[in-house]
Order: C-alpha cells, then structure tokens, then sequence
C-alpha cells in the first residue's frame, strides 16, 4: 500500500513540476559567503517570488510567506554547466525529469495562502533557481 501511494504522489508531484514550473521560475544571481544566521524569507504571490537575489553558501534558514492564493513552495534546484532559468524551463517542457545538470538541493514546503514554512537546506556556491513543485 506504501509503494502505490508513493508512487501516486511521485507523479503527482512530476506533473506538477511541469505546470508550476513553467509559471513559477525565479533565480537568484549567486550563493556565496557566509550564512545569515536570521535566515532569509521569499514572498511567494501566484506565479511569483520576490527575495534576496544572493544569497550565502552553506547551511540557511529561507523562510517561504505565501502571500498568494494557492498553495506555493520554494524548492532550490542548482543549474550547473552555465545554464539558466530558461533552460531549466525548456528542458521541463521537453521531459518531466530534471535534466542531469540541474541538482535538487531542497527548500521550504507548501504554505497554505497566508501560512509561512521553514526549511534549512545546505547550498554550495552557485546559480540557483527556485520552483514551485
């Protein structure tokens, strides 16, 4: 019963990719220098994020405030090899997987709208996007 169930929610979770990525795509320019140790927060509105565009490279706290009126997260995917938010988006029209060049690193949750989650996710220096799975 477990393996059918997370089966189901795996492909849920890939069509979901597709569609929410293609509308939610956001980058930040860089990871770099040391951990804030506040953390930081994102604003997720429908089809949007708005947040610091560097962040530093290790250990963060991101906080995601769902100001929208779906359910948002922000997950951390790190674009390797020069490639960029468009690229990413391209490469999930084409295929629901995340191309060998992009690495999942994590981040906050589903917020319901008006609801905040935290996650604390280990980032190495790099250009990141963030999509809403």
């Amino acid at each position: 019963m477990f393996k059918k169930i997370h089966l189901l929610a795996s492909l849920m979770a890939l069509s979901a990719l597709l569609i929410s990525a293609l509308a939610a795509v956001w980058m930040p320019t860089a990871v770099y220098a040391k951990a804030d140790p506040e953390g930081v927060t994102y604003i997720a509105k429908d089809y949007s994020y708005t947040g610091p565009d560097t962040l530093a490279a290790g250990w963060q706290k991101i906080t995601l405030n769902n100001q929208g009126t779906e359910l948002h997260e922000a997950q951390f995917i790190r674009l390797e090899d020069g490639k960029t938010a468009a690229d990413l988006v391209k490469a999930i029209q084409a295929s629901e997987d995340l191309p060998a060049w992009a690495k999942f690193y994590g981040g906050p949750n589903a917020s319901l709208p008006g609801q905040s989650s935290t996650a604390i996710t280990y980032l190495d220096p790099g250009n990141y996007a963030i999509i809403c799975l």
